[in-house]
């Protein structure tokens, strides 16, 4: 099994599910009010208690979540804010510029290569105070407290249950119900993960395994049977936005545009017949189908008029933060929603508002800390 951090759901019993109960209003007693509370995001006790980006004024579940924020263009953008004295800007409203080309920024340029190379900036951590809704905190006795994420176990408000025939919904009335079904089916059950940014394209068909014994790591909960990625040069370097949108605005005829305006309709293409190809085959096997695609350009290759995806009921927007679309970034995101983050009984209390809240200052873990963390 997993390193005791994390416990992958299709790894839980009938009887695991059927004696957990939603921590309620006191996490010691099981016949508390089972209605869900917000929770507080923190990381394990092994790691810093909250991390948080002061830059982009945004925070991430763990360490690997931070460093992956630090090679993205939104954090690269907000860093030329904070150099000229400008608040940050959330990662919506940034992709919403980007999208208008309101971006005078040289590194939006959407093209294939690989981040550049920013060092491995120092991470600012500080006690999580605000609540979210992301995770909802579930005990057993037997386990104690773990978090599953909310999108796991909650439809979208607007899309409700589904049942195609061959798949019922995961999606029912109470967290208790979902958590069961998704341990019912056990392993083997499909998810399908497609992230779309930039001119960047990952779709990623992934099957929920058991992890063997000595597994240390997330990510061997799932196994990947299909995937395919694209890139595209779509933006354009200094100006920011896509080509289309400039385009809208005034009439470009530069040889770059040209390209632009090729490798955008290449791109939709190929992620169009891509989608059509699976629709029978992988995307019909699958129980959930996980999407990241911000932006109007973005999204409508996705659920656009004709295409596969509008109005699957199986759909559901990836709740954690992102780096550039890969196959790695795919897996790492199935991974992390495919598994229930055991904490004890004190980060439990925290998260549900219970506990304590210590201030804590920013740590750097010495390599003392980490190879002991390592032994363990």
């Amino acid at each position: 099994m997993l390193k005791s951090r994390w416990k992958p759901l299709v790894c839980f019993s009938q009887e695991e599910v059927e004696h957990s109960a939603l921590a309620g209003q006191s996490v010691r007693s099981l016949d508390s009010d089972f209605n869900a509370l917000p929770v507080r995001k923190v990381a394990s006790a092994e790691e810093e208690e909250g991390l948080f980006c002061k830059t982009s004024n945004a925070r991430f579940p763990d360490v690997a979540a931070l460093r992956e924020h630090y090679h993205t263009d939104w954090y690269r953008y907000n860093l030329k804010l904070a150099t000229a004295d400008h608040p940050p800007v959330s990662e919506a409203k940034f992709e919403q510029l980007v999208e208008q080309g309101a971006l005078a920024d040289e590194e939006l340029s959407g093209s294939d290569d690989s981040d550049q190379d920013e060092g491995d900036a120092k991470l600012n951590a500080e006690q999580v105070q605000s609540a979210a809704t992301a995770r909802v905190v579930l005990k057993h006795e037997a386990i104690g407290h773990f978090l599953v994420w909310r999108a796991v176990l909650y439809p979208p408000a607007s899309q409700g249950k589904y049942n195609d025939g061959e798949h019922n919904s995961t999606l029912s009335d109470t967290p208790l119900d979902a958590l069961a079904a998704i341990a019912h089916r056990g392993p083997g059950q499909i998810w399908a993960v497609i992230l779309c940014r930039g001119g960047h394209f990952a779709a990623a068909v992934l099957k929920l395994i058991s992890p063997p014994p000595s597994s240390r790591r997330a990510e061997d909960c799932v196994q990947v049977v299909a995937h395919r990625c694209i890139h595209r040069y779509v933006t354009r370097r200094k100006a920011g936005g896509r080509q289309s949108v400039a385009d809208a605005a005034k009439s470009i005829k530069s040889a770059g545009s040209s390209i632009r305006r090729h490798n955008e309709a290449m791109l939709a293409r190929e992620v169009q017949e891509l989608l059509a190809s699976w629709q029978c085959t992988h995307l019909k096997t699958a129980s959930l189908i996980w999407t990241h695609a911000p932006g109007p350009a973005n999204a409508a290759l996705l659920f656009g008029k004709g295409a596969p995806l509008r109005g699957d009921a199986r759909t559901r927007g990836v709740p954690l933060s992102t780096a550039r679309p890969t196959l790695a970034e795919a897996t790492r995101v199935a991974s992390q929603l495919a598994c229930a983050e055991l904490v004890d009984e004190a980060q439990a209390l925290q998260l549900l508002g219970r506990g304590p809240v210590e201030s804590a200052e920013p740590h750097e873990p010495s390599e003392a800390e980490l190879e002991a963390a390592r032994a363990e």
